[in-house]
């Protein structure tokens, strides 16, 4: 079997000349187990892309979706690419020597602007990360420092005062994916942690320098912690927000000084230039972020389209649903946190003590409140009607909507208590005690049911419903107190009470 690098020279060989490639993703990882299996995903940069199509659909045809083949050829690739996608065209799962692939190709000044202004934030974006240059007759890896250079001034800015080394390059990942849709339902959640993780020998090879040059300049120190990772403690002053403002593309300056203000100042060499007006580290951050968020989403978005219209139907639903399997596999691979770690969260291992008949009984109990028996012949005599049918099936949707809630509860955390447990973990104590305190639901429904059971009392002794109420001087509708009520509560607590003590823990 042909060793990492020698598989893209050879599928290089078929492919019509092109003056940049490189290899990029999870081929790359170094402890990568699935090498043998998993796609190889490359950029070609090519002077016309037209050009270059036409001579690939002569060389390899097969790479290319049938429809627009037939329809346009060469000319509709490359419009496609370039007024739909960000102007790059991706032909995926192109089989060669028992490997499968996918190669972009896109205009080399398209790739060189975006490498150097972020126009598009696309291709840049995938050269901020470790790649593996196979050819570049123009030196485009050289130019790519400018890139690397502001990828870690962005990533400084958002980060706080105190970090380690791989937060750092974590940040500088996450860049390029901050607002890509993909993210939300068909990429890996983990995605920017394992890339990291799996290459972080590469990343510190690739930034080592830029951040000596930032230690130089005074924007942050290094310190060593007691398991010997690299810490950084970067100074969150006006000045240090400045200079990494200016080591960002000028786009994206100049679009931050739409937003923020600009101001003339003079350069060492005399000349007038504009600088972004900047009040706080936090604010420019903010601005950035946004400009970044948006750029990203759009580019996304567009490729997004273009990419399903030109891999065609069968190799474009193939495409996602493997995407959106591995998203869906690292939503679901958490089992050690369900079983261990949320339990452990929620701080009260409870054990479950009721059977089936318990709890058949604890619900009917539920649903039998105030009411129920009278109020629904009255509603359906004096509005509903024969439309009462209707609100028991609308009713038995919201049971069955209520029933696959708690499901999902219980397949988050498996243990007992579970939606306490959910709400704790992912809304925090306060949310928890509001909306899922049963002591607080059941003071609620006692009140009801018991200001009821007056009403009930009065009309067994023949007599009217507020008869034995007490009026006040407050509002109508707020200004009946009810006597019977505070006998009653409390009696049924102690009831419940003396009940529950007895009960197995």
């Amino acid at each position: 079997m042909p060793s990492p690098d020698d598989v893209p020279i050879g599928l290089l060989q078929t492919l019509p000349p092109v003056e940049f490639c490189c290899v990029y993703g999870s081929s790359l990882h170094p402890n990568n187990s699935h090498f043998h299996t998993s796609m190889i995903d490359y950029i070609l940069g090519v002077p016309d892309p037209q050009q270059w199509h036409a001579q690939n659909l002569n060389l390899n045809r097969h790479h290319y979706a049938s429809w627009m083949v037939h329809l346009g050829g060469a000319r509709l690739i490359t419009e496609v690419a370039d007024d739909i996608g960000v102007g790059v065209h991706f032909n995926p799962y192109v089989s060669h020597k028992d490997r499968m692939f996918k190669y972009g190709v896109v205009r080399m000044h398209d790739l060189v602007q975006d490498i150097l202004g972020w126009d598009r934030f696309y291709l840049s974006g995938r050269l901020q990360k470790p790649v593996n240059v196979i050819v570049d007759n123009l030196e485009i890896k050289k130019l790519n420092s400018a890139n690397l250079k502001a990828a870690a001034s962005a990533a400084l800015l958002l980060l706080p005062s105190e970090f380690s080394e791989e937060e750092l390059y974590a940040k500088i990942c996450s860049l390029s994916y901050m607002g890509d849709l993909r993210m939300l339902f068909a990429e890996d959640k983990n995605k920017v942690k394992k890339i990291v993780q799996g290459q972080f020998k590469l990343f510190q090879t690739m930034y080592t320098p830029i951040l000596e040059e930032f230690a130089a300049r005074d924007c942050f120190r290094l310190s060593s912690s007691v398991d010997q990772k690299v810490n950084i403690i970067q100074d969150c002053g006006l000045s240090t927000a400045c200079s990494l403002v200016s080591s960002l593309p000028l786009p994206l300056r100049n679009q931050m000084g739409i937003k923020l203000g600009e101001k003339k100042v003079f350069d060492e060499s005399g000349r007038a230039v504009r600088k972004v007006v900047i009040k706080s580290k936090e604010e420019a951050a903010d601005c950035m972020r946004k400009i970044l968020r948006q750029k990203v989403m759009v580019s996304s978005a567009r490729q997004a389209v273009a990419g399903l219209l030109t891999v065609g139907v069968v190799h474009g639903l193939r495409y996602v649903g493997s995407k959106m399997h591995k998203a869906w596999k690292s939503w679901w691979s958490n089992d050690a946190k369900k079983f261990v770690d949320l339990p452990k969260q929620s701080e009260n291992n409870m054990k479950h003590c009721l059977n089936w008949c318990d709890l058949t009984w604890f619900g009917f109990g539920s649903v039998i409140c105030a009411g129920i028996f009278v109020l629904t012949g009255q509603e359906a005599h004096d509005h509903a009607g024969p439309a009462i049918v209707l609100s028991h099936i609308v009713s038995g949707i919201s049971a069955m909507l209520s029933v696959f809630c708690y499901t999902e509860f219980t397949v988050e955390i498996p243990v007992a208590g579970e939606s306490f447990a959910y709400l704790r973990v992912e809304l925090g104590d306060l949310a928890t005690f509001i909306t899922g305190n049963i002591l607080l639901e059941s003071i609620v429904g006692s009140a009801a049911v018991a200001r009821s059971w007056t009403s009930y009392f009065t009309t067994l002794l023949d007599r009217h419903p507020e008869s034995l109420r007490l009026r006040t001087n407050l509002k109508d509708g707020f200004n009946l107190l009810d006597p019977i009520v505070v006998a009653v509560l409390p009696i049924a607590s102690m009831i419940v009470m003396t009940i529950a003590k007895q009960l197995p823990t």
